[in-house]
């Protein structure tokens, strides 16, 4: 109930760690129902085994392949999954801070890395919303493969682009002055 309404009304009480803690004490009520239900009706033991293991494996299968235990391998939710770790190019990338002064502009989670180095950096977010770069000329412009290719974090949930941001990126007159492999800046 704890992560349930508070998740509803909006007040975040890391409802996340309500969720596990559900899932330990609601195991002990569905081991219960898988009993009850594999033994109604049925006599035979044989039966009743072959249930109950095919439901915990079906059930573990399940639970091994949600979104929220399986961050790696986005083939059972190719849109709810975002990368949320840096790759090496990445990483690399911000060499090119290290010879610009003015600001730069990201996504969520690479802006967010970005300033906790030091860089200054924000979050294009609006703009992408708004499918209006010009308000963004004069920034170097950061974007990464992984918001072209899938979901990434967008304000504070989880997006993926219905159209061709490079196009958008080109069309307002930017120029691509570094390419790392995963990461393009335009100035």
């Amino acid at each position: 109930a704890i992560g349930f309404f508070t998740l509803i009304s909006g007040h975040s009480v890391i409802e996340h760690r309500w969720w596990y803690f559900a899932q330990i004490f609601l195991s002990i009520p569905l081991a219960v129902a898988i009993y009850t239900v594999g033994t109604w009706k049925t006599k035979n033991l044989k039966s009743l085994y072959c249930f109950v293991f095919g439901f915990v494996v079906v059930l573990s299968f399940l639970m091994i392949m949600s979104p929220a235990a399986n961050i790696d391998n986005a083939m059972f939710s190719p849109n709810t999954n975002w990368r949320a770790t840096p790759i090496a190019s990445e990483l690399q990338a911000q060499t090119i801070l290290d010879h610009y002064d003015g600001m730069s502009k990201s996504d969520r989670y690479y802006a967010d890395r970005l300033s906790y180095f030091g860089y200054n950096t924000e979050s294009f977010c609006k703009e992408i919303a708004g499918r209006d770069l010009a308000s963004m000329e004069g920034d170097l412009v950061l974007i990464r493969d992984a918001i072209l290719e899938g979901p990434f974090m967008f304000f504070s949930s989880i997006y993926k682009l219905d159209y061709n941001l490079e196009d958008l990126v080109d069309a307002t007159g930017f120029r691509r002055i570094y390419d790392s492999g995963s990461v393009c800046a335009y100035l």
